[in-house]
């Protein structure tokens, strides 16, 4: 009998150790196909039901009060109720040429900056038989954030090295144990597919602005049937010597100029009035960088640190009485901004809210001679999911104008590489063109003279762009990078070399 039993227990423990090595190997793969259905649900319990995603190949047991939020289904599904939001997220790890540990070190620096965030838990489980790296943080309430959810539960599911989903969750309390039990019964399947959003998912909305400035809006966005040229030059629109001397080299005189600022500077308001006087419109580019340092200014705004300064811009604004372009916080997927949720908590949602939260201040002050201007990097740098371009849009009531931006960089740097006009924009113009159905415009891009040939470059550019009808209005950066010792890395001047100058003055009025 006692030997019988042994047998029965070894039989039972080779099983399970059967199921769990089957379960650590079996194989996960990116099938090519194509979903029609993007989910489904089933009941589990009388509290609990499953929620199956058709697209990355996932079951999780979700309450019964969750709603599901599946806008962008092809880069984030949300399940959600007034307490908290759970994102899940997938990464081909492989495509991206980096690995699990890579992904999890780079991707959670922020956490390096405890003075606005704090961790609570750092540790490594297992999930579905795969290992999983979780992180509990939080961090400050935000006053200008209704029920801001702020403590983080972010689980990230190693799959053979290769591919990782990662869960994100926000709660407006403590992460509860309901939720950790959840996502530690989170199921993967095995067939990751392909999925389209809609064509013209994102709507176009009638600006909601001063005559002025609607006649600017239907004039080179809405009714132009060709391209309008404008420049960033350094020293305008303060000065306008240098912009002089290249429309005279290149006989055509430029629409749109570039004028950055930050929030350590008033508004500039009589270089705009003299660029409106001359004839240009001013694309304001705000950048709210961090002004002092060891500041996420993200959440100082939403502190309401800058309530005062938004107020007096928005006052300062409206004074102009001229039409201004408003880029708020552009390139906002690239790391190298300080408004970048890489530095904010791995959470887009804030960028979003500072975005609404200026949009009011300007509101309610009655500006209406600002179009709205949204504006990613065509690349997201870190190329994760949770910092995708568009789970940084903030809706189509709130954006006027879409902006594109590509830069050929050259290859000064490691890792860069010389790259076509055609290479930077193609599918890049024609994702957002089937896109979005508002007006396109490249607010600023350029090419390096360090890598390839730039005359050769900017013929090609010349060509190609006759072909992207959509795009009404792009902007030349001219105007150089230097590296740490001061040197020139990327040189974007529209006259260097002097030949370019020529190209634009064979091309540019046909």
């Amino acid at each position: 009998m006692k030997k019988n039993l042994i047998l029965i227990i070894l039989i039972i423990m080779t099983v399970l150790v059967g199921i769990y090595s089957f379960n650590r190997t079996r194989a996960v793969k990116v099938t090519g196909e194509m979903v029609t259905e993007i989910s489904s649900t089933r009941r589990y319990s009388d509290a609990y039901d499953i929620y199956k995603n058709n697209i990355f190949d996932y079951e999780i047991p979700i309450t019964k009060d969750m709603k599901i939020d599946e806008s962008l289904p092809n880069i984030r599904t949300r399940l959600y109720n007034d307490e908290v939001d759970v994102d899940i997220f997938f990464d081909n790890l492989k495509d991206k040429q980096i690995n699990f540990g890579t992904y999890t070190s780079y991707g959670n620096k922020f956490l390096n900056d405890e003075k606005y965030h704090k961790l609570l838990e750092d540790k490594y489980i297992e999930i579905d038989g795969y290992k999983a790296h979780v992180l509990s943080y939080t961090r400050d309430k935000l006053l200008h954030v209704e029920n801001d959810k702020n403590y983080y539960y972010s689980v990230e599911i190693n799959v053979d090295d290769k591919m990782v989903y990662t869960i994100f969750v926000k709660s407006a309390n403590p992460i509860c144990d309901q939720i950790k039990k959840m996502i530690n019964s989170f199921k993967i399947g095995g067939n990751i597919k392909n999925y389209n959003l809609p064509d013209k998912t994102f709507k176009q909305i009638q600006p909601n602005v001063n005559e002025q400035t609607l006649a600017l809006y239907n004039q080179y966005f809405i009714n132009s049937n060709q391209l309008t040229w404008g420049i960033f030059e350094a020293n305008a629109p303060k000065k306008f010597e240098n912009v002089e001397a290249i429309e005279k080299a290149i006989d055509y005189d430029f629409k749109f100029l570039i004028r950055y600022q930050s929030l350590n500077e008033t508004l500039p308001k009589e270089e705009i009035i003299q660029a409106t006087q001359r004839g240009k419109a001013v694309e304001l580019s705000l950048q709210t960088m961090a002004t002092v340092s060891g500041e996420v200014d993200i959440y100082e705004i939403l502190n309401g640190k800058y309530d005062e300064y938004l107020v007096k811009y928005a006052q300062d604004i409206k004074e102009t009485n001229v039409p201004i372009l408003f880029r708020l916080n552009n390139e906002m997927n690239g790391d190298w901004c300080g408004y970048c949720a890489f530095h904010f908590a791995k959470d887009t949602d804030l960028y979003k809210e500072v975005w609404k939260y200026i949009y009011k201040i300007f509101e309610e002050n009655g500006v209406d001679n600002v179009l709205w201007l949204w504006n990613a990097n065509h690349k997201s740098f870190p190329n994760f999911g949770w910092n995708d371009q568009l789970l940084y849009y903030p809706g189509d009531e709130y954006v006027d104008i879409v902006g594109l931006t590509a830069y050929n960089t050259g290859n000064y740097y490691p890792g860069e590489n010389w790259n076509s006009f055609e290479e930077l924009y193609d599918s890049y113009y024609k994702e957002y063109d089937r896109l979005f159905e508002k007006p396109l415009m490249i607010t600023e891009f350029g090419s390096n003279l360090v890598g390839g040939d730039k005359v050769a470059w900017v013929k090609d550019m010349f060509n190609k762009i006759k072909e992207y009808t959509n795009i009404k209005v792009a902007i030349w950066w001219s105007h150089i990078d230097y590296d740490t010792d001061g040197r020139e890395a990327r040189v974007y001047k529209i006259d260097r070399p002097a030949e370019v100058l020529n190209v634009f003055k064979e091309n540019i009025n046909l």
